[in-house]
């Protein structure tokens, strides 16, 4: 079973087997809305969503057009379940590679670390299609040992500096500082502006 198929995807999500998801607002999502301050009306896309609390944080403050997309089934229904007041026209279960649509705002906290190496090429080219013209992409990187197997795949600075040069502007790439205790050091927040 590959993690790139949904099946993969949905045992992690029935055995509760997700030790990403958090429970609040993600510390990134804080920080960006701190220093961005985008309109209510900007169209955003999380990807890989799974049971996104910044979502429903984010629809629940005023962003009416907040976008999840999961290519797992289970995540999508546990997200219908965990908040019932999110509207299901804006949930997506779906490829995120297969997805058409243009967004104001991406944001990344998990998932591009679930693809494996072999498709991180095709991230910024895919990002770069679903953004508006000037549009963001921000979120969290994370670091690690490039030689350990995933997921989590993980990445050096200069790893990810290299591969969304040539499609992105960096308005921010630096170590975290508000990371949770368990990703102290091991995360690199970003704001990416499209080309």
């Amino acid at each position: 079973m590959s993690h790139l198929d949904q099946a993969y995807w949905d045992k992690r999500y029935e055995s509760n087997n997700t030790p990403w998801t958090l429970n609040t607002i993600s510390p990134a999502m804080k920080e960006f809305l701190r220093l961005h301050k985008p309109s209510k009306e900007s169209k955003i896309l999380i990807p890989g969503a799974g049971l996104s609390p910044d979502a429903n944080f984010l629809y629940n403050n005023g962003y009416k057009n907040v976008f999840v997309l999961d290519l797992s089934r289970t995540s999508i229904d546990q997200f219908i379940i965990t908040y019932p007041d999110f509207p299901t026209n804006q949930i997506i279960h779906e490829n995120f590679f297969e997805h058409k649509n243009n967004y104001d705002l991406i944001f990344e906290q998990t998932f591009f670390c679930a693809l494996p190496p072999t498709i991180n090429p095709n991230y910024p080219a895919k990002v770069t299609e679903l953004l508006k013209p000037s549009g963001l992409l921000f979120g969290l990187f994370f670091l690690g040992d490039i030689t350990l197997g995933g997921p989590p795949y993980l990445q050096n600075q200069k790893f990810y500096s290299d591969l969304f040069s040539p499609l992105f502007k960096f308005i921010i790439l630096e170590l975290f500082n508000k990371s949770i205790t368990p990703r102290k050091d091991k995360e690199l927040f970003f704001i990416f502006e499209k080309k």
